[in-house]
């Protein structure tokens, strides 16, 4: 026969509000989104987000001075923008279609469906958390460089050079965001693939951190409640339990919640924290080392243009243009992807400090004030079901919130560092110097002739 007494029902209902948060944060995030189209729908938040301007493009959308008055008006909504938006500023910008490039779908008109055409060269794997593994075939442009290529890339490279910096930015989405959207929008007819991986990544461990940080938080406010309202009063869900030990009980549930956080921590959040960090290392290794590549051979290529039976000035002058222009575009992409890393490593830094940090506080907040509510409304004495638990319990429980602190502390120790000497870089280049060779190989050809002609 079931026997619900005040104290048991506000266990009941407190472990109910921990297991529904649980519930919420692992699933996904979609309970926002849908939050945020309800406010969508009645005016209350509206898209102001505008898709970065591609480049080239003129008009009164660039040449314009912002709007600062308007702006203003929207940046009250900002934090709630940001906190139930359906989709980003890198987001849009990586779903963003270049007109004048042919797409890699096939596809005539219509929104690009970045996310399938990148979806099916990489796997991803986990249960609680997630991982993303990078299959081979995800390394685009590994074919040998030909006409075809060349003239892809000076098309894109003669369009970087005639980009317009635009002064205009969202005020209801952060900085970083912004950023990375016009660093995507330069380069994401060559690089959407590698901008789209790394924002992947940086999503996935954030929402480990995050998981993980919740996750623990539930598994300390549930051992209380448990003890407090379940144990101490021999009832679970309205079942008689009185044939538990009230003394082993306590110790139990605290040893419980240590081996939950033991097991998650080491048999799927640190090993596929780990993986993911070297995933997102060795494909920035391999597709660093084939910009790098190409650079190298468009510099060597720069330089031969004066080498061979072409005299012809105007086809020498397009040749040499050509292959400078392609050598300068090579040396920025892999500048502004290593901008791009900077930028998702600040995000993973500040967004996991704030997982860290704030859930526990926010989470047991809410706990606190929905207990204060239900002991008021049920008359439960609060003090008095504190003074129940034995001097053991509260030991046993202090280890546990130790444990808890230390695992969720060092939830990033798992990732090993992001070190720049794996891969050959900006600085790798040596930009200066390929410029240093090239135009002196052209001073050494002016130079020769001149001298032959003056004799």
């Amino acid at each position: 026969m079931l026997h619900w007494d005040s104290s048991s029902t506000c266990g009941t209902v407190l472990l109910a509000e921990i297991l529904t948060i649980l519930i919420v944060v692992f699933v996904s995030r979609a309970p926002l989104r849908g939050f945020a189209f309800f406010l969508r729908a009645i005016g209350i938040l509206r898209r102001t987000q505008q898709q970065a301007p591609l480049p080239g493009e003129t008009g009164a959308v660039l040449n314009q001075s912002p709007d600062l008055k308007r702006q203003l008006g929207r940046s009250a909504y900002a934090f709630l923008w940001r906190a139930f938006r359906p989709d980003t500023a890198t987001e849009r910008a990586l779903a963003g279609v270049d007109p004048e490039f042919p797409r890699e779908d096939g596809k005539s008109e219509g929104p690009y469906d970045y996310a399938g055409n990148e979806e099916k060269h990489i796997a991803r794997h986990g249960f609680l958390f997630k991982w993303i593994a990078v299959k081979p075939s995800y390394l685009a442009d590994i074919s040998l460089i030909n006409d075809e290529i060349v003239d892809l890339y000076f098309k894109t490279a003669r369009r970087f050079f005639r980009w317009q910096v635009s002064i205009q930015a969202d005020v209801t989405s952060l900085y970083e965001d912004v950023d990375a959207a016009v660093t995507i929008s330069m380069f994401r007819a060559r690089d959407r693939n590698a901008y789209y991986l790394m924002h992947q990544m940086r999503r996935v461990i954030d929402d480990n951190v995050r998981k993980l940080a919740f996750l623990y938080t539930s598994i300390l406010l549930a051992v209380l409640v448990l003890e407090l309202f379940i144990i101490d009063h021999n009832t679970f869900f309205g079942i008689d339990i009185s044939f538990v030990d009230n003394t082993v009980g306590g110790l139990f549930l605290c040893a419980a919640g240590a081996f939950i956080m033991w097991l998650t921590y080491s048999t799927e959040y640190s090993p596929y924290q780990r993986n993911n960090g070297r995933e997102l290392r060795s494909f920035l290794t391999r597709y660093l080392a084939r910009i790098s590549d190409r650079y190298r051979d468009s510099m060597a290529n720069a330089r031969a243009v004066t080498v061979g039976d072409e005299t012809e000035g105007e086809k020498l002058r397009t040749k040499a243009q050509l292959w400078h222009k392609i050598m300068m575009w090579l040396a920025f992409r892999a500048f502004f992807i290593e901008t791009f890393v900077r930028n998702i490593l600040f995000q993973i830094g500040r967004n996991c400090g704030y997982y860290i940090v704030l859930v526990p506080v926010l989470m047991s907040l809410l706990i606190v004030v929905t207990c204060l509510l239900l002991v008021n409304c049920f008359g439960v004495d609060l003090k008095a079901e504190l003074a129940i638990p034995p001097l053991y319990f509260w030991v046993a429980y202090a280890v546990l919130v130790v444990l808890a602190g230390m695992l969720i502390r060092n939830s990033m120790n798992s990732i090993d560092e992001m070190n720049q000497a794996d891969w050959l870089g900006f600085d790798n280049l040596n930009v200066d110097r390929g410029m240093d060779d090239v135009v002196g190989k052209y001073a050494e050809d002016v130079a020769f002739w001149k001298g032959r002609l003056d004799r």
